[in-house]
């Protein structure tokens, strides 16, 4: 797991140098959680942006798929987006699909 202050402090450094907007910016730092690990297949090293909710609906998919783009660009490796609840609603399951979007 990468640390929010280590993440902050990545995003602020990108916002500094002109690589991110300020909105950009404070929807990166809104990320509920950032975790770094390896494909089984390749070994190749990944992040995971993840959204954490109850229930995931279509917005957390969105959220989700819009916060690991920003984040692509400030990363060594592949951001993936993973929305992660205890229920996920169909519709959601249909835009993870759509999107690439990784359920948990």
């Amino acid at each position: 797991m990468i640390s929010m202050e280590d993440l902050a402090d990545l995003v602020d450094q990108a916002f500094e140098k002109g690589r991110l907007t300020e909105e950009e910016r404070l929807e990166a730092l809104r990320l509920d959680g950032l975790v770094r690990g390896k494909l089984k297949e390749s070994r190749e090293e990944v992040f995971l942006a993840a959204e954490v909710s109850l229930t995931v609906d279509i917005e957390d998919v969105e959220r989700a798929q819009r916060r690991a783009r920003i984040l692509q660009r400030l990363m060594d490796g592949r951001v993936l987006p993973v929305v992660i609840g205890e229920m996920v609603t169909e519709r959601a399951r249909r835009k993870a699909e759509e999107l690439g979007v990784i359920v948990a």
